[in-house]
């Protein structure tokens, strides 16, 4: 990988952390150390740039997809794997009058406490009902582990990672993967699944101090959308990506008592989160505020 690198973040690297170069396991996927890593470089390029927390299974997949192939947007996932995320730290343009956007579905407190967040202009986020995501990503989950078990030599290594992963967890909770709705439910119903993804803002935001949560801009999923022709201008959104397919898992389909055992104590969270939800126009502001200045 390192041939491929810019002159200029080889020359930063070499530096500054030179054992990344050696592609060293250990470090690669240290999220510390990549939040570092960003920091330094885009401050070392004097630019700024804002956060997507990215939460999943929120429709953001299609927001961040615009956000890389965008003509005056950079997108540096910082989750990515280890060669694309310094991929796109190579191909970050200093003299550029791009936007620069970092995502990750990292949980808001690992962001805080590696510096991302006090790093960043502003911090946003796509806000969807927790019932809602639950749904879409055991569809998912269901899906990606069909996939697997029709063609198990077929899929990409990370798709085949996550299948294995789910399929030894759910097996061993007593549920037979088929393709069925039945299955999902079973999946939304299982230990495995609930200890695994329960309570899912709970997780992203319990831990952290209620003065940052308040900093962050929630955009509900319906104004998705919005986002795309409002802040990156477009003339109309493209296809939603990651959407569910016909005779998939509804939230409809599932027991009250198995919605609660999900949702957790997310209640409380997604109550303050509904009560200041902003808006497209809030976020653009924003984004034109802190990010565009810059270009000039």
């Amino acid at each position: 990988m390192a041939e491929q690198l810019s002159a200029e973040l080889k020359s930063f690297l070499v530096d500054r952390y030179p054992y990344l170069l050696r592609g060293d396991v250990r470090q690669v996927n240290n999220i510390l150390l990549r939040w570092r890593l960003i920091t330094e470089y885009i401050g070392h390029n004097g630019l700024r740039f804002g956060h997507f927390l990215h939460i999943p299974k929120t429709g953001g997949t299609t927001l961040a997809h615009e956000l890389e192939r965008g003509a005056e947007t950079q997108l540096i996932s910082v989750d990515a794997p280890w060669d694309r995320f310094l991929g796109q730290l190579s191909h970050l343009k200093s003299d550029s009058s791009c936007s620069l956007i970092t995502r990750a579905h990292h949980i808001f407190p690992q962001v805080i406490n590696a510096g991302g967040a006090s790093a960043a202009r502003f911090v946003f986020s796509i806000y969807r009902k927790s019932s809602e995501v639950h749904v879409s990503n055991i569809n998912m989950i269901h899906r990606r582990i069909l996939r697997f078990k029709a063609d198990p030599d077929g899929q990409p290594a990370d798709v085949r990672a996550f299948s294995l992963h789910w399929l030894g967890l759910l097996e061993a909770d007593g549920v037979e993967v088929r393709e069925t709705k039945d299955t999902a439910i079973a999946i939304a119903a299982s230990d495995a699944y609930v200890s695994q993804m329960g309570g899912i803002y709970g997780r992203y935001f319990s831990d952290c101090p209620l003065e940052e949560v308040n900093k962050v801009y929630f955009i509900s999923t319906e104004e998705t959308d919005d986002i795309l022709t409002t802040v990156l201008g477009m003339d109309r959104p493209p296809a939603r990506r990651n959407t569910a397919q016909s005779g998939a898992l509804q939230v409809e389909d599932l027991r009250q008592s198995v919605i609660d055992r999900l949702v957790g104590d997310d209640e409380r969270i997604e109550t303050m989160i509904q009560d200041r939800l902003s808006s497209p126009e809030d976020l653009r502001r924003v984004w034109q505020k802190e990010l565009l200045p810059m270009s000039g």
